[in-house]
């Protein structure tokens, strides 16, 4: 009997709350304005398509990238050629003298391909995030320079590693820059 009487309170209880039309009113904190103290970091955002041969089996990709250079971070997103992701990843540079990365997603393709991650992590770093010297035995060729947003970002880039027995070609497709 109590947990009836409980049940029926419980009931007529939200059933006033949900009918009450003084009960919806606007707090007045809600309105309030608050100073935007933000300032948005200057951010390029490319889009590339490519190729990726290992030992001689080529594949096609597509790939967008996030950079903000004032602050050494990255992200990259790599896709097939069907818009399927392969691989999202966090690069930060560290201090000038290298890099950590941080895979956020990773396809069991991308696991099966042992240097994806860390070799893709390492040309974004010295890329676009100013890193030198941390690619031994790596080629990297860039063609037709395109500004965007008064940086320098190169049409056409080949990436060549003999040691690892791959190539990636990459093709600047789109670009845009926001903030500062």
């Amino acid at each position: 009997m109590i947990k009836l009487r409980k049940t029926i309170t419980l009931l007529f209880l939200l059933t006033v709350a949900l009918t009450c039309p003084g009960c919806a009113g606007k707090a007045k904190w809600e309105s309030a304005q608050v100073p935007d103290t933000h300032v948005e970091e200057e951010t390029f955002v490319l889009q590339h398509s490519g190729v990726l041969d290992v030992a001689g089996r080529r594949m096609p990709l597509r790939g967008m990238l996030r950079v903000q250079p004032a602050s050494g971070t990255a992200r990259i997103i790599i896709m097939n050629e069907l818009g399927i992701k392969l691989l999202i990843a966090d690069i930060r540079a560290v201090d000038g003298n290298g890099f950590e990365s941080r895979t956020i997603f990773s396809s069991p393709f991308a696991r099966a391909v042992p240097f994806l991650q860390e070799e893709t992590s390492r040309c974004i770093y010295r890329m676009f995030l100013g890193g030198t010297d941390v690619l031994t035995g790596l080629e990297t060729i860039g063609t037709e320079p395109q500004e965007i947003g008064g940086h320098i970002f190169f049409k056409h880039t080949v990436i060549k590693n003999a040691r690892k027995n791959y190539t990636v070609e990459l093709f600047l497709n789109s670009g845009s820059r926001s903030g500062n």
